[in-house]
């Protein structure tokens, strides 16, 4: 896993947060301004497999 935090940080400008979320850490949270989320569903789905986007909300 620490090797798709550090994917994210350098491939997806705008990122300022990544962390794990759940009972078993299974989701991935992606916190940050202007990130392409296409380029980012790429990235999870190359690197963890099957990728879907819960929730997309503007950073306050």
């Amino acid at each position: 896993i620490g090797k798709l935090y550090i994917h994210i940080y350098k491939y997806i400008t705008g990122v300022s947060f990544v962390g794990l979320e759940g009972n078993e850490k299974e989701k991935v949270v992606v916190i940050g301004d202007g990130i392409d989320v296409v380029k980012l569903t790429t990235i999870l789905r190359k690197k963890v497999g099957t990728t879907e986007i819960i929730s997309l909300a503007e950073q306050k």
